[in-house]
């Protein structure tokens, strides 16, 4: 895989060469979905081989949080009469799922909770768990089926159904089921998502009791551009700044953004209009907000010396909106494909423009939402790409 990407960009020092937040709502209080923190310390243990395991609670701690244990050793502490050393099982990712099955069972509902955190916890074993807290865990699973998502859409628990909203896997006839839910942060949070569909989103436009919804249709690129238009008016200053930062935002509307009275409405209108000097796209490109870079970011035809430029820039945002753009050139697509965030990669895997032997290294990715979008690029149909990936991931 790839290695951590450095602070800043240089093509010398990348030699391959040529071969995307939203920012969900928060959830509802209810339930608490906070996990205890580990009591285990964080200093890795060095893992035995064998399954003689130690007396003392301290190294058998240290031993069950240690991402290199061997998955036979924590078989055997997954019996541990100790909870906290089953908890810290339960959360490491070389436990084995038939193990993990055992421990969603486990008395101590932290327990389960961390199970059902686990990436590697068949999402079936725990979605009828009693706890709400271990619901709303695999409601938030990276790999929980949409079948199973569109089930615990029904769920009692707001906090549940909120993550349902919040996953990008919930397929889009859900989420126009939750864009009428009672509960405004459930509302909201489909209002975020980016696989919500044009009409779910008309739908939240007009949603007058939670200011949030309208700010996340706003900001939505699958938000409909005659949605938009009736957004750039709306009284919210956050709402009409999430219409000037959206791709979809007809150019009239943008005029009339640069011109709103709050400033960093107009900045960010100002770095999406296509007629706006070089000289001040220059300027933006180093604006003291986060959102106006990620606007100048998205701009067709930015010269490759700024994309260079926000490409180390250090907020996500903005580096996923280098990423996304279809005029990034392929050396600078390379150095984001490294980049320590999931998100950026995903932007990364979804480019027309990403060479394919970075594409057969990030369907090999080990976060589930990545190595799908790489697979759905349609360079990864290239020849050989596809077994190339099958080689790194084996």
């Amino acid at each position: 895989m790839f290695t951590g990407m450095n602070s800043s960009f240089d093509p010398a020092r990348h030699p391959r060469g040529l071969d995307g937040r939203f920012t969900p709502a928060p959830p509802p209080e209810d339930p608490d979905i906070g996990l205890a923190a580990d009591l285990a310390d964080p200093t890795p243990a060095p893992a035995p081989s064998s399954a003689v395991l130690p007396d003392s609670l301290e190294e058998r701690l240290r031993l069950a949080a240690n991402p290199a244990c061997p998955p036979a050793t924590l078989v055997f502490l997954a019996g541990d009469e100790d909870e906290d050393v089953r908890r810290c099982v339960a959360a490491n990712p070389n436990t084995p799922a038939g193990t993990l099955a055992e421990l969603a069972a486990d008395p101590d509902e932290i327990v389960r909770q961390r199970v059902a955190y686990n990436d590697s916890t068949p999402p079936e074993v725990l979605a009828a768990d009693p706890d709400g807290r271990v619901r709303a865990g695999v409601a938030a699973g990276s790999n929980t089926p949409p079948d199973l998502l569109t089930r615990l859409a029904e769920d009692e628990s707001d906090g549940v159904r909120w993550h349902v909203a919040n996953n990008p896997n919930t397929p889009p006839e859900t989420l126009t089921h939750l864009a009428a839910d009672t509960a405004a942060a459930v509302r909201s949070a489909a209002a975020g998502n980016p696989n919500s569909p044009p009409e779910a989103l008309t739908v939240l436009a007009d949603d007058h009791e939670s200011r949030a919804s309208r700010r996340y249709v706003a900001a939505n690129p699958n938000t409909p551009p005659d949605v938009l238009d009736r957004l750039a008016v709306d009284g919210d200053w956050r709402v009409r700044r999430g219409v000037a930062g959206n791709p979809n935002t007809p150019p009239g509307a943008l005029a009339v953004l640069a011109a709103d009275p709050d400033e960093h409405v107009r900045a960010v209108a100002e770095a999406g209009l296509p007629d706006t000097p070089p000289d001040r796209v220059a300027e933006l490109a180093r604006y003291d907000n986060n959102r106006v870079r990620r606007r100048v970011a998205m701009r067709a035809g930015l010269p490759a010396a700024i994309l260079a430029e926000l490409a180390a820039d250090p907020e996500l945002d903005v580096r996923c909106g280098v990423a996304n753009n279809p005029a990034t050139p392929p050396e600078l697509l390379v150095f984001l494909a490294g980049d320590e965030d999931e998100d950026v990669r995903r932007c990364v895997a979804a480019n027309p423009n990403t060479p394919a032997g970075v594409l057969a290294e990030l369907a090999a990715d080990d976060h589930e939402w990545v190595s799908e979008a790489a697979r759905s690029n349609p360079g990864f149909s290239a020849p050989g790409v596809a077994a190339h990936a099958g080689l790194l991931a084996d």
